[in-house]
């Protein structure tokens, strides 16, 4: 075990992204003399090491298993030895090599063996062996798109049959996505399951894919043309009691969702950025919030509706995830 103080540059609010911290730590600390070989393992196509490293760092300081961000207060930190990040690495030796998989031979029986028991050992103990808890989500889940793409990639990777439901011993060593693929269909409302789609989408290689969600609601601007007096909040409780009065606004709800789910899909999904449309509830009629908006696109208007796409489209986003909560009697 080694240890690595995080620049005081990394911090903002007092903590640190930690994937942030974990690219530093790859190309200042293990390959601080071979650019080429951290950038391979921080930006190339398998991020299978990267991963590792950001599950191993969360472990060794006590850090919530699914944590974005380091505390300012454990800026030294405990990271792996050298010798054990090599062994995070594709293709080095004693580990399999990227894009295989060898069938545990416990699997098979009469020479073959359940095509789903070997992708949730794939998932288990190749993919994520230091992540149960993420496993589990994918594999017993209510979203079964990344295990059922498994499952596919296996066939087709393999030259078995569509619908084939066993692998034979004969193909004890298979073909399977590469961790990073494998993580991208973990974005909401991703089922593609192509293996020639996925390299055309924009997620693929060094490219990030761009996700916006729009917490509903919360905004004064403009309502067909004219100035609203209010702030829209959306549904309340009580139902139809005033701003002031209302136990609950949707506006602030829906902000509350989107912010936690911003946080959730960064820190299971490499290689993403996500934005808000608001972080707060704001006025695009004060001129200093509406010029906020103007420095991402002067094309974006004072409408409490329009300037939701607008903004999305100004980010040229691949997602667009719009949150609302409905009230009820």
């Amino acid at each position: 075990m080694e240890n690595y103080t995080i620049s005081e540059r990394l911090f903002s609010n007092n903590q640190a992204s930690i994937w942030e911290v974990a690219r530093k730590i790859i190309e200042e600390h293990y390959y601080p003399n071979n650019n080429a070989q951290a950038q391979s393992l921080t930006k190339g196509d398998d991020k299978t090491a990267y991963n590792r490293l950001v599950v191993s760092i969360r472990t060794k300081n006590s850090l919530p298993p699914n944590s974005q961000y380091i505390p300012i207060e454990k800026r030294n930190i405990s990271i792996p030895s050298m010798s054990e990040f090599q062994s995070f690495i594709p293709n080095q030796e004693g580990t399999s090599q990227a894009g295989t998989y060898v069938i545990p031979s416990g699997l098979f029986s009469n020479n073959q063996a359940s095509i789903w028991a070997v992708a949730r050992k794939i998932i288990e103990e190749h993919y994520y062996p230091n992540n149960r808890e993420q496993a589990e989500l994918l594999i017993t889940g209510q979203n079964k798109a990344p295990y059922n793409y498994l499952i596919v990639q296996i066939r087709q990777r393999n030259n078995l049959e569509t619908k084939a439901e066993y692998i034979s011993i004969s193909k004890q060593s298979i073909n399977i996505p590469t961790l990073s693929d494998f993580e991208r269909q973990l974005i909401p409302g991703n089922t593609r399951q192509s293996s020639q789609t996925q390299i055309n989408t924009a997620a693929a290689g060094t490219e990030k894919t761009i996700i916006v969600i729009d917490p509903g609601h919360g905004v004064r601007g403009t309502d067909g043309g004219s100035n609203m007096r209010w702030f829209d909040s959306g549904a309340t409780n009580p139902p139809k009691a005033t701003r002031e009065k209302a136990d609950y606004l949707e506006s602030v709800i829906t902000l509350d969702i989107s912010q936690k789910l911003k946080l959730a899909i960064k820190n299971k999904i490499p290689n993403v950025e996500v934005f808000l449309t608001r972080e707060k509830e704001i006025d695009l009629l004060d001129e200093k919030n509406y010029s906020e908006y103007t420095k991402i696109s002067s094309t974006i208007s004072k409408d409490k509706l329009s300037f939701r796409s607008e903004f999305a489209l100004a980010k040229k986003a691949d997602y667009f995830i719009s949150i609302h909560c409905n009230d009820s009697p």
